[in-house]
């Protein structure tokens, strides 16, 4: 895959701390916390970038501000060449639209009251979208998805819970925005409908132009879909590389210790190369 040598986003000293009671501390005492602290990374048009890290390490805080979501108490957020470092009501209007997030639980996403049609409808008649590109549009995500057109007429309780993340997905990617953050989009599924999702993932990235900021704690559901890794610990980033490169020779000893504790099959294998081990 070619990437534009233009970053589509950077994030440049991102910092986010939240205030949480200390129990060690007086009745009523508080303490700052910090999610992110100091983050930079980059992200390319039609690249797909794995954020990984274990509970807690500040990969969801920061993907909100990655979409305006949160607002960072220090550090800049460049779309474009546009910048954005204030309140969500001084977001650039030109951003509205081109960064879109997919929820672990696609309920957060679908009015239980709208049809299918309804939900996928709704970003593109924000975008003032006229009606028959609408329809084709919608024709288009159907086919991604992989639903007959029938299901437009379904409410969010009349499919499983993969078919619902995948129409969350569509419905993200409906007015073609530039840039999407998947805050752990697999998490809660069984294996097989985790391929089907990383597959529809591939595929918008094969139709489309999208970038895409890929949240998990599961390195495995994510070594053939990723461009590049970045691993978070205690709102750190630790380290970025190539996927090819992560998965052979990762040089922080975070990660090594994140792959080291993913289940290997045949225990034969080595855990990070993916090479039989010797017997020396």
């Amino acid at each position: 895959m070619s990437i534009e040598e233009k970053p589509l986003l950077r994030l440049e000293g991102i910092v986010k701390h939240f205030t949480s009671r200390d129990v060690k501390q007086q009745a009523g005492g508080k303490k700052s916390v910090a999610a992110v602290d100091g983050v930079s990374l980059t992200i390319h048009r039609n690249e797909i970038i794995a954020l990984v890290g274990e509970s807690g390490s500040g990969k969801s805080t920061l993907g909100r501000i990655a979409v305006g979501l949160e607002v960072p108490d220090a550090g800049k957020v460049i779309f474009h060449d546009s910048e954005w470092s204030g309140s969500r009501k001084q977001i650039p209007e030109a951003w509205r639209g081109k960064r879109q997030m997919v929820f672990q639980s696609p309920h957060s996403s679908l009015n239980p009251r709208h049809t299918i049609a309804d939900s996928l409808a709704e970003p593109l008649r924000l975008a003032g979208w006229e009606r028959s590109r609408t329809e084709r549009r919608i024709s288009t995500i159907m086919e991604w998805l992989m639903l007959p057109e029938k299901a437009l007429e379904r409410y969010p309780h009349q499919f499983s819970g993969g078919q619902l993340q995948r129409i969350a997905i569509g419905r993200a990617i409906a007015a073609e925005p530039e840039l999407i953050v998947a805050d752990e989009p697999v998490a809660s599924l069984d294996t097989s409908t985790q391929i089907q999702i990383l597959e529809l993932f591939k595929t918008i990235r094969q139709e489309t132009s999208v970038a895409c900021l890929f949240i998990t704690h599961g390195l495995q559901t994510v070594r053939w879909l990723a461009d590049q890794m970045a691993v978070m610990k205690s709102g750190k980033l630790v380290e970025v590389s190539y996927a090819e490169t992560f998965f052979s020779q990762p040089q922080h000893p975070y990660s090594r210790s994140l792959l080291e504790a993913v289940p290997v099959p045949d225990p034969t294998r080595n855990r990070i190369s993916g090479d039989e081990e010797g017997d020396g």
